[in-house]
């Protein structure tokens, strides 16, 4: 389906997706079959701790809910004028809904209201979000840029404060007491108690999207196309890259998987081992994008400060196993497997080994030649891979100038060079010669050697 996902929720062995034109399916996760709802539509959807009913609502669409087991399903008169996330079941008899200024709570059996509290006179596009806190006790509404508690009845309890003043598009409690609060100028995490002073516990400079929240991990979706994974004290665990800006994100209840869903028209499914970080440990100086990591679990991170360059080597523990100062700017690095070399490239166009078990510098040579280029950081993606079999080193910069290298010929310090006649020369017109393992005696009378 070509058209963004707006919202997504798991119920029994089974997958609720709405989409931006109000579209909703139904999918079996074990078989993925997809049902459309062609009656019913929404942005926003929902399912009930049982599993046993859905509801929807959707911008000038009704609130309307599916008993799955009868294939029944019922409908309000009033539609909504509010935006997603604004749809939420406090338990399998009743839901609570924002629509047209109204905070509504009805029963699920007839769909008629229990309580209303009216939040605001006009009936414009407010951005609303809903959370419930897990004894059932106390509601969470934001509007826009402010938050409010209301209790299970919804009466209102008190405003709660906050540091940032961003639009709200993320709500969710974690426990009873703290409140998770998100949106476009970072995440904060807020103490609700009356003695609190409502100053946050934690905030994360993190543009959230979207949230869930299970019994230890908080997963949040971010504009930036991740959904980072916390604890519940804000550390964090994990992290992935979604195809384009996330909307929608849930953990299961067990936390193994993942499901995210954005602006690329697409539900992905992350088991937890493609997101969980295995280990982590503080660095003091600061650490650029290039990093490698041998089978052996080796860690290699490059370092820069005003003075010099470093390539550190880290052993599995986070301990730090050797360093090697380097005078040029490296880029990439790659653990060559089957010689326990370290390889890296720099800026500059040159290649460098290193003995991986003792950082001594065993290679380096002159790879690219982008001297005629005025602006250095042209080649600041600059790249390499190494062979699966380890024989082959391949380097390539931003500019069209692929190589690769045989690294056996490294090890060959007795080769002697043979030089052809006429010389033959690169689309650089450097020389070009042939390494040869054997010395050949010329024919006629040259007598070359």
């Amino acid at each position: 389906n070509k058209k963004a996902v707006t919202s997504i929720s798991l119920g029994k062995q089974r997958m609720a997706v709405a989409y931006i034109d109000n579209q909703v399916e139904l999918i079996d996760l074990q078989t993925n079959v997809k049902n459309p709802l062609d009656n019913l539509q929404g942005d926003t959807v929902t399912f009930s701790p049982d599993g046993k009913c859905l509801a929807l609502i959707g911008r000038a669409r009704p609130l309307s809910v599916l008993n799955l087991d009868e294939g029944t399903h019922q409908q309000t008169t009033v539609e909504s004028n509010s935006s997603a996330r604004d749809l939420v079941f406090i338990d399998n008899e009743r839901l609570i809904c924002f629509s047209d200024g109204r905070l509504q709570m009805y029963s699920t059996s007839k769909l008629d209201p229990v309580s209303t509290q009216q939040l605001v006179e006009d009936d414009g596009l407010w951005r609303a979000c809903i959370a419930v806190s897990p004894d059932k006790q106390t509601v969470a509404v934001a509007l826009d840029q402010s938050v409010a508690l209301f209790d299970s009845q919804l009466n209102p309890l008190r405003p709660i404060k906050r540091g940032n003043d961003g639009w709200i598009n993320a709500l969710a409690f974690v426990g009873n007491q703290k409140l998770l609060v998100g949106g476009e100028d970072g995440v904060e995490l807020l103490a609700i108690d009356e003695s609190s002073d409502q100053q946050a516990l934690k905030t994360l400079d993190v543009r959230a999207t979207c949230v869930s929240v299970q019994d230890k991990l908080i997963a949040i979706g971010t504009a930036d196309f991740r959904v980072l994974v916390f604890d519940h004290d804000l550390n964090l665990i994990g992290r992935l890259i979604q195809g384009d800006f996330v909307n929608s994100v849930l953990l299961t209840p067990n936390s193994d998987r993942i499901f995210a869903g954005g602006r690329d028209n697409e539900v992905a499914v992350w088991p937890r081992k493609y997101w969980e970080i295995q280990r982590k440990w503080k660095i003091a100086e600061s650490v650029d994008p290039a990093v490698a990591i041998s089978k052996s679990q080796l860690v290699a991170t490059v370092h820069r400060d005003p003075e010099k360059d470093l390539v550190r080597i880290w052993r599995p523990t986070g301990a730090s196993h050797c360093e090697m100062e380097v005078g040029q700017r490296i880029v990439a690095l790659v653990f060559v497997e089957s010689r326990d070399w370290l390889a890296g490239v720099s800026a500059e166009g040159d290649a460098f080994i290193w003995d991986a078990r003792s950082g001594t510098e065993l290679y380096h040579w002159h790879a690219h030649d982008w001297s005629q280029f005025e602006e250095p950081y042209v080649n600041a993606h600059s790249s390499l891979s190494v062979h699966p079999e380890g024989r082959y080193l391949a380097t390539c910069g931003e500019l069209p100038d692929l190589a690769i290298w045989d690294l056996e010929m490294l090890e060959r310090p007795n080769a002697c060079l043979l030089y052809t006649s006429p010389s033959p020369r690169d689309i650089h017109h450097n020389l070009v010669c042939r390494h040869m393992l054997v010395k050949r005696g010329g024919g006629g009378g040259g007598g070359g050697g």
